[in-house]
């Protein structure tokens, strides 16, 4: 019955909320991926992310990570991120650690990536006694993508739910993001996003929104 609970949760949300609060984003990102051995890699993230409409500096992350393809559908990962986030009283770190599981199937022009990612993480901003604790999370994601190879632009659809892991139910639900994104591969090496994510955590009646524009550098060695 829980199951069936979230699923109904997961569908009816976005139709629920008619309040929201809203940002504007734009990012900056930089990825790449060392191959380390047959079917293991390196893999390195960095962004940062300002806010509207004075381009403010909202977030700034590092993510160091090891990949091992399993077969050709199928990679694990583990991997260790540092984000600065900017809070009231100026920016403080949060550092985390994962390790994930990611399968991906093509048909035809569609393709689908499902990523299963448990984290660790804690906060150094505290509110109360609680924030010193790590957080334990489990996000699943599911991602639809339409790729050709003629196609300068792949437009896809995600869907992603979070459900904490420490005092709570079996495998309760705790936020959900709904996203639909347009990306365009400007050149080799260049990609750009334009996208929009409605958040709902379930502890909270109103929903968020973010409207985005990312640009991301990819370097492939």
């Amino acid at each position: 019955m829980k199951f069936l609970r979230n699923i109904v949760l997961v569908l009816a949300l976005p139709l629920c909320s008619i309040a929201q609060v809203h940002t504007n984003e734009t990012s900056f990102g930089f990825e790449t991926s060392i191959p380390l051995l047959d079917k293991l890699s390196a893999d390195f993230e960095a962004d940062m992310k300002f806010t509207h409409p004075f381009f403010l500096l909202k977030s700034h992350s590092q993510e160091i990570g090891f990949g091992y393809s399993a077969s050709k559908s199928i990679k694990i990962g583990a991997a260790y991120s540092l984000t600065h986030r900017l809070y009231d009283q100026g920016f403080f770190p949060r550092h985390k650690m994962s390790v994930n599981l990611r399968y991906r199937y093509r048909y035809k022009y569609i393709r689908f990536d499902y990523r299963n990612k448990s984290e660790m993480s804690r906060n150094s901003y505290t509110n109360d006694a609680g924030d010193l604790l790590f957080d334990f999370v489990n996000r699943n994601r599911i991602k639809v993508s339409y790729r050709r190879k003629k196609l300068w632009w792949e437009p896809n659809i995600t869907l992603e739910t979070f459900h904490p892991l420490v005092n709570t139910s079996i495998y309760a639900l705790s936020e959900i993001r709904y996203s639909a994104a347009v990306s365009f591969k400007i050149l080799k090496t260049l990609k750009f996003d334009v996208g929009y994510t409605y958040k709902q955590t379930l502890k909270s009646s109103v929903p968020k929104t973010v409207s985005g524009l990312s640009f991301i550098v990819i370097k492939d060695f």
